[in-house]
C-alpha cells in the first residue's frame, strides 16, 4: 500500500497468514503498532508506530497522536507517550496538560481522550 492506511480485510487476512499455525490474531498485540478506524462506513487500519513517535517533546508528540486520530482510549494512548513518562513527568500530568475528556458520539457513557 502507498499509503499507512490498509483496508481492515487485507489486514486481517495478512496479520493471519503471518502468524504460525495454532496462534490467533489478539488485537492488544497491534498496540503501538496500528490503530483502527472508520471512514465512510469502512474499516481500516493505520500503521502508527510508538517508535516513531518524537522523543523530546510532548507537544509534537501529541500532535502526532492526534492528529492521526482525534479520539483516543486511555490503553490505546498508552504505548505512544511511554517515552514520556518518568521521575518528573507522569501520564496523569502530560494528560492534564495535553489532552481532555472527550464523550464518545456514539456511546455517551465512553470516555475518551481528546486534543486540548
Amino acid at each position: 500500500y502507498e499509503t499507512d492506511q490498509i483496508p481492515k480485510s487485507d489486514f486481517d487476512l495478512k496479520w493471519r497468514a503471518s502468524l504460525p499455525k495454532g496462534i490467533s490474531p489478539n488485537r492488544d498485540d497491534l498496540l503501538g503498532v496500528a490503530i483502527p478506524y472508520s471512514k465512510l462506513g469502512k474499516e481500516f487500519y493505520l500503521r502508527l508506530f510508538a517508535d516513531d513517535m518524537p522523543r523530546d517533546d510532548a507537544k509534537a508528540c501529541f500532535d502526532t497522536i492526534f492528529k492521526s486520530q482525534k479520539l483516543w482510549k486511555m490503553d490505546a494512548i498508552d504505548p505512544y507517550i511511554s517515552h514520556l513518562i518518568g521521575p518528573d513527568q507522569t501520564k496523569a500530568a502530560l494528560f492534564r496538560k495535553f489532552t481532555r475528556t472527550c464523550r464518545s458520539p456514539t456511546n455517551p457513557a465512553e470516555k475518551y481522550l481528546c486534543k486540548k
